[in-house]
């Protein structure tokens, strides 16, 4: 039988998101054409993707999943850009939100800091040396660039997103 690897605790979180992001998308669709009278027409499924901006970020979600399957450095990359992603995703939701709410329940603070954690734990198993050196055949020398570079790749999608959602002006993405 073969020897369980941690690394497949990160794949499983990575489809696991994925899932519940095309979940969450599939009711939102839903509710949208039943609140407006919709039929389920091509027209109509386009229109509600380009108005409504349901699967808007489908990609961000897609890509990791597909770079599971392959072990290289570029899907070891694109896999920890992911992690980056969500954790300042996190943060920004955190930062966002934190200054108008007077009453943060302790359930909100444990549910980020377990999320928080799991994602660390995640990002901890991907740079571990017997990660780096057997699943993805990478040098160990250039780690650490690669993972500055990965953090600053996933922050950066992450201020774009949050740009684009949250400001009045811009009406790009």
């Amino acid at each position: 039988m073969k020897k369980f690897k941690q690394v497949n605790i990160v794949y499983t979180i990575i489809f696991l998101v994925l899932v519940v992001y095309l979940i969450s998308n599939i009711i939102k669709f839903i509710n949208i054409h039943e609140v407006n009278g919709y039929d389920y027409g091509i027209k109509s499924i386009y229109n509600t993707i380009s108005v409504y901006g349901v699967f808007k970020i489908l990609p961000i979600f897609l890509i990791p999943a597909i770079a599971v399957f392959y072990r290289n450095k570029l899907s070891w990359m694109i896999i920890l850009v992911y992690l980056y992603f969500f954790i300042w995703q996190i943060v920004s939701y955190t930062l966002y939100f934190s200054p108008f709410d007077d009453f943060i329940s302790i359930y909100t603070v444990l549910v980020l800091i377990g999320i928080l954690t799991i994602l660390f734990f995640s990002i901890y198993i991907m740079n571990k040396a017997h990660t780096i050196s057997n699943v993805y055949s990478l040098d160990n020398k250039k780690i650490m660039l690669f993972n500055l570079m990965t953090c600053i790749i996933g922050c950066s999608i992450s201020i774009l997103l949050a740009i684009s959602n949250n400001s009045r002006y811009y009406e790009g993405l």
